[in-house]
């Protein structure tokens, strides 16, 4: 009788490692997935950043411009 409980206990505790099993992978992915929309999310940051300074420089040329077509209208 007590082979069979402990067959039954091995049994029970098969079950519960696969769904330990089941639930850590499942977390896995969840931190995989979480890892994949940060990167996206800093590479949206990166195309913006990129994005502002050639506005910037742009802006900067502009100035430039305009400052020295004010010094040649004079």
């Amino acid at each position: 009788m007590v082979g069979v409980w402990s067959l039954e206990l091995g049994v029970w505790g098969l079950g519960f490692g696969v769904w330990g099993l089941k639930f850590a992978l499942c977390f896995l992915n969840f931190a995989l997935w979480s890892l994949l929309f940060g990167l996206c999310s800093l590479n949206f940051e990166l195309w913006s950043l990129d994005f502002g300074l050639c506005s910037l420089v742009f802006g900067l040329w502009s100035l430039v411009f305009g400052l020295c077509s004010l010094v040649f209208a004079l």
